[in-house]
């Protein structure tokens, strides 16, 4: 097979030119032309569900202040007690939960 010019890709800055400009701002504008055809995006039902978990895990507080509080109190009154079953249950619980969440997230990959 011959390589020649007709036979090259056509370069990225072609496509720019049809489908849309970057305005200075990095915004990009609509296709000059009015009735050519745009880029459309289809999400999963998987990964919109995957966006809303990531917008309420951000919507959520790194620092449960209120509990911060209350724990630093009952440390500083020296009535703070740990409760190891409790603990243990708590952890192996959570360990569990995302073995789970694992096995789905691999099962709808």
């Amino acid at each position: 097979m011959k390589i020649d010019e007709r036979s090259q890709p056509i370069p990225l800055n072609a496509y720019r030119s049809v489908a849309g400009r970057q305005t200075e701002a990095g915004q990009t504008r609509r296709s000059p032309l009015p009735d050519a055809p745009g880029d459309k995006v289809d999400l999963s039902a998987h990964s919109r569900t995957a966006q809303q978990a990531a917008r309420a895990l951000k919507q959520m507080p790194e620092v449960r202040s209120d509990l911060v509080e209350k724990v630093r109190t009952e440390i500083e009154n020296g009535t703070y007690r740990v409760d190891s079953e409790k603990t243990a249950g708590s952890m192996l619980k959570e360990a569990f939960e995302n073995q789970i969440i694992m096995r789905k997230i691999d099962v709808m990959a």
